[in-house]
């Protein structure tokens, strides 16, 4: 198995959560704060996201960083193969 990039994996996981919520990039972006270039690049795995921009997005997604985590865990541990 190759190796597995979390940044990419915590983007797919935003990007669910974004889409979830019926948001676009722009509407997303506007309410946490952020550009939608840079939202769109943390989507898109190439680019660090910090938790004070997170805290936002999953507000805006009606979401917490727990469940947030929790989604981001599992996804990882399916891309790595593993089970729990």
């Amino acid at each position: 198995m190759g190796s597995v990039d979390p940044d990419a994996v915590l983007g797919q996981e935003l990007r669910a959560a974004r889409l979830a919520a019926g948001l676009t990039v722009e509407a997303a972006a506007w309410r946490a704060g952020l550009s939608p270039t840079r939202l769109a690049g943390v989507e898109g795995g190439d680019g660090l996201i910090l938790v004070a921009d997170l805290v936002p997005l999953v507000r805006a997604y009606g979401t917490t960083m727990a469940r947030l985590g929790a989604r981001y865990e599992a996804a990882l541990d399916r891309a790595e193969g593993r089970t729990r």
